[in-house]
């Protein structure tokens, strides 16, 4: 055959080039085989052969030789035996990647794919293993094809067609050549062509009994054209889709894995720490828990905890990456490959709380679409396995996944397009909620105030500020008509209302409401104070804040005080339900009492109020890390001004501004301005002590 092939670049060179396609076309053969015919990996029949010396005009020496070649070729066809095939051959292919040692809760779905790859259905078998990005689909599918391997005598080719990674997904007709190649077909045998190339790959599948493993597959177009449409080659795909468009194949989903199967695969991976780096019990499950069964989150905790101790605060998608290999990064390649729109969508939902069973509607009102729209939209993410699909017609987010979307809303979308989006939701909520059942004022009432509540939360302070106004001239008349029943839902609409006033600026006005809610909570308390008493301490405080936020700071210290006084009656005998309110309005009393240049009264409650958030901190740091930075600088700020206590104010300063600026890299749209004070109260200090040029670096950090 390379006698022809020879004989047919001799003749274009002389007669011009043919295209094998048409000539292809003209002998009523495949391209594929064709190329396998002039490249010598295949016989051609008598009839081709003859068919091709017809088609190319040889001189008599050259057309004569090829005939006797040709009978040649007859006679060894109908003599040759067929050739035994085995590893110590040579002609075995089998570049399947490494094996994971620890593999974990999946002897269901390999024994699908086994079944699905073995079975003999008279076509070649296609199986789909599909999930979430982080799943585990690739080391299943290698562990699949190891264990069948003994199966498929012509061996198991493998390639990452890399459908969700940088950079783009591995065409087709790429993907054919390299895979041509490791079937020893040489560079120059391999069609330039796209289209020829695939053709020439299934041809080749088609006379082999192999395995081949497409990895990371983008969509059913990308594998469609490497799949052999006849013979013994079995093709397992692996995808973050579906491939829904792949009609005759067997689909493997794989599920994130159970918690007590992470927790026994976390355990595994870090069997061999020393130990003084083990990891006890309570912190193991808490990093399973943090991974929500995804194997690669459990393998990237693992290698971290060689290098540094597990945080023991709330864990967020950034502290999975081990240098090598990152969840987040993962899961943006899935958002990536989604068309603008849908990516929009899928960001948006972000705004919905965590763990939330959703609806198309909600959908439709986050994401400011259609119904139609927002269901072939869900339709997507679920097949892409971005959304879940738990029952007909409700959606759910994985929670890293929507750890990702909730991440992308914070520092992607627009600003008005979040605004707008969590208005539409609101409204959704409250025409999904309906109106209330009867015509009860109360409940008229309390259907109000939760509905004040959700337009606040939009950014509609003017609406809500409406309707907690007209919430409260219900529950004014209830409560004079029946003050046992509702005198509690007039004290606590009117201190929402002092609330809503001072959100729209009308701090003034706030003050009549949260002097009338103290009164009404006064009264409440003094006959049950068991029930009341928390609310008059949080009233207490609000009119403190409000006297404090006009001016009026030596009439703030009365209510204030006596915040101060309830709440640790209150803490004394139940300190979990109320030292977190304790330290507030010992902090707020601290700053009240230090701005009215009482800084020597200031310095035990602003102390006090430290201690309580550090002991809080220490058992829940997510909680309570904002708010001993904030009393660290409140403390900072009442030392300051006392020359004895510089040193310590100093320290203090220092601590809040580190915490600040941790807090910052999160979430640097809270915490930027409580930074650049903390920072400013820092630099005082510092000039305070004769260190200006430090003093004039923190400036700096702050913009001054």
């Amino acid at each position: 055959m390379a006698a022809l092939n020879q004989a047919v670049l001799h003749t274009e060179k002389t007669q011009g080039a043919v295209s094998r396609r048409e000539l292809a076309k003209r002998l009523n053969i495949s391209a594929g085989s064709l190329y396998a015919y002039l490249n010598g990996t295949t016989l051609p029949s008598s009839a081709a052969l003859d068919g091709m010396l017809n088609e190319f005009q040889f001189d008599s020496a050259v057309a004569g030789r090829l005939a006797t070649l040709r009978d040649r070729v007859e006679v060894a066809r109908r003599t040759a035996r067929p050739q035994r095939r085995d590893a110590a051959g040579g002609a075995r292919v089998n570049d399947l990647p490494r094996d994971v040692s620890v593999l974990h809760g999946r002897d269901t779905e390999l024994g699908s794919v086994g079944h699905a790859l073995t079975a003999d259905a008279g076509t070649p078998a296609l199986c789909v293993v599909s999930g979430l990005a982080g799943v585990g689909k690739t080391a299943l599918a290698i562990r699949a094809a190891r264990t069948l391997d003994s199966q498929f005598p012509d061996g198991c080719l493998f390639i990452d067609l890399h459908g969700y990674a940088a950079g783009s997904a591995l065409g087709a007709g790429e993907a054919a050549s390299r895979l041509l190649r490791r079937l020893k077909f040489d560079s120059i045998g391999v069609p330039a062509d796209s289209d020829d190339r695939t053709a020439l790959l299934r041809e080749q599948l088609s006379d082999k009994q192999a395995l081949l493993v497409l990895d990371n597959a983008l969509d059913a177009a990308q594998v469609r054209p490497l799949l052999p449409s006849s013979g013994r080659t079995a093709v397992l795909v692996t995808s973050r889709s579906n491939l829904n468009g792949l009609d005759d194949a067997v689909r493997v989903r794989v599920p994130p894995l159970p918690p007590q199967v992470a927790a026994t695969l976390l355990e595994e991976l870090v069997a061999d720490l020393p130990s003084d780096r083990q990891p006890d019990q309570a912190v193991r499950a808490s990093i399973a828990a943090a991974c929500h069964g995804l194997p690669l989150a459990l393998r990237i905790a693992a290698a971290v905890l060689r290098s540094e101790p597990w945080p023991t605060d709330t864990v967020d998608l950034e502290q999975f990456h081990d240098g090598d290999r990152d969840i987040t990064a993962m899961l943006e390649y899935s958002v990536d490959r989604l068309p603008p729109e849908l990516a929009r969508t899928f960001t948006l939902l972000g705004l919905l709380p965590s763990g939330t069973v959703f609806d198309v509607e909600a959908a439709a009102a986050v994401a400011g679409i259609d119904t139609g729209t927002a269901r072939q939209q869900l339709r997507r993410l679920v097949e892409v396995n971005l959304a879940d699909a738990p029952s007909a017609g409700r959606y759910a987010l994985h929670p890293l996944v929507h750890r990702l979307a909730e991440r992308r809303a914070r520092t992607s979308a627009p600003p008005e397009d979040l605004r707008q989006a969590a208005i539409r939701l609101v409204e959704h909520n409250l025409t999904s909620a309906g109106a209330p059942a009867n015509d009860d004022p109360a409940v008229h009432a309390r259907h109000q105030m939760r509905h004040a509540l959700r337009l606040a939360n939009a950014g509609r302070q003017d609406e809500a500020l409406t309707v907690t106004q007209d919430a409260v001239t219900v529950y004014r008349r209830l409560a004079t008509a029946n003050p046992a029943s509702h005198e509690p839902d007039l004290a606590m609409s009117l201190n929402n209302l002092g609330i809503r006033l001072s959100e729209v600026g009308r701090r003034e006005d706030a003050l009549a409401p949260a002097e009338e809610a103290v009164a009404v909570y006064r009264r409440l308390a003094a006959a049950n104070p068991a029930a009341h008493e928390p609310d008059l301490a949080t009233s207490l405080n609000n009119l403190g804040a409000w006297l404090s936020g006009v001016g009026r700071r030596e009439d703030a210290l009365v209510p204030a005080e006596e915040a101060v006084a309830v709440y640790r009656r209150l803490a004394a005998a139940n300190p979990a339900a109320h030292e977190p309110s304790l330290a507030a309005a010992l902090s707020n009393l601290g700053a009240w009492l230090s701005g009215v240049g009482r800084r020597e009264d200031a310095l035990v409650p602003a102390e006090e109020a430290v201690a309580v958030y550090r002991r809080l901190a220490t058992a829940n740091p997510a909680a309570y890390e904002p708010d001993l930075a904030w009393s660290l600088w409140v403390y900072a700020s009442v030392c300051s001004g006392l020359g004895e206590h510089l040193v310590a104010a100093h320290t203090a300063a220092q601590e809040a501004v580190s915490k600040y600026r941790q807090l910052y890299t999160r979430y640097p749209e809270v915490f930027a301005d409580d930074l650049a004070g903390a920072r400013t109260t820092l630099a005082d200090i510092l000039d305070a002590l004769g260190r200006h040029a430090e003093a004039a670096e923190y400036r700096l950090q702050t913009g001054q």
